[in-house]
């Protein structure tokens, strides 16, 4: 009797314990203070109850992704901004640089072309048209073409003279194997036309008339040469024509252009007829 006794005060005292062991740990999971329940304490993480199924719990795996902090991307702009700027001034450098080298190289290929063009290209000569032909010998019952105001020459009475729309007069003898419809090989063949200078110089006309013929013919350099008594210019073309160019001033707004293309294969003496053509021009300005 007296050991169920004390059995049964050791269960009441064991369930007592466990109660109140239970209701503290109850007070610690739901965040109350026990000296003060009104005042929660800090919140603890829950640890969730692995159930025994027999499988593998799943662990979280990470990924390596991490939210950069707010300071690293100003950071990163600041970087990509200096770049930037650097970029932009090295390229800017790099196109002055350049930019002068190829103004250095044009300047320096205009002055050769000047300097080249100076070379073959005389200074103006001076020019004294005369009234007084030159004496010149057998001419004796030679024919005068005379223009009034412009120009006036001598020439053989067998040759032909011949004047076109242009103002071109021209003066030929055919040779003995010169044909018809066929290109000027065999005779006298010379051709004068008045110009008007428009403002050029002398020297300006026989360059324009040269630098036209150059791209088309082998053309000599212009030199500075004489037509009778007056000075001027001459130049030689080689190609489908073969000639020499005179230039010549009437006056300051006249210029006159000479072409000779005589041919003489048979020595019949029309290259020495054109000679002394030339010689007795006369200007009238």
């Amino acid at each position: 009797m007296v050991f169920l006794t004390l059995l049964t005060k050791n269960y009441q005292e064991r369930s007592i314990k466990s109660m109140e062991d239970f209701g503290q740990t109850n007070q610690e999971a739901s965040g109350a203070d026990p000296l003060n329940p009104s005042l929660p304490s800090s919140p603890q993480t829950s640890v969730p109850q692995v159930t025994n199924t027999g499988e593998q719990p799943q662990i979280p795996v990470f990924n390596g992704s991490i939210s950069p902090s707010p300071a690293k991307p100003k950071k990163r702009i600041l970087i990509v901004f200096i770049l930037f700027i650097f970029v932009v001034v090295l390229l800017t450098a790099l196109y002055l640089v350049v930019g002068k080298n190829n103004k250095t190289a044009i300047l320096d290929s205009i002055t050769q072309k000047s300097t080249a063009d100076e070379k073959f290209l005389p200074s103006e000569p001076k020019v004294e048209p005369t009234q007084t032909p030159q004496v010149v010998e057998g001419i004796d019952g030679w024919l005068e073409y005379k223009k009034e105001g412009e120009f006036s020459f001598k020439y053989p009475p067998e040759a032909q003279i011949k004047n076109y729309d242009d103002g071109t007069i021209s003066v030929s003898i055919w040779g003995p194997t010169q044909q018809e419809n066929t290109e000027f090989y065999d005779g006298l063949s010379m051709s004068f036309r008045v110009l008007q200078a428009q403002g050029k110089s002398l020297k300006e006309s026989a360059d324009e008339s040269y630098l036209e013929l150059k791209d088309l013919f082998e053309s000599s350099q212009p030199i500075i040469s004489s037509v009778g008594n007056n000075s001027g210019y001459t130049f030689h073309v080689k190609g489908y024509i073969d000639a020499d160019y005179y230039f010549v001033e009437i006056n300051p707004d006249l210029h006159l252009e000479i072409i000779n293309a005589t041919k003489d294969p048979t020595e019949a003496g029309f290259i020495l007829s054109a000679e002394k053509i030339l010689m007795t021009l006369v200007l009238t300005p």
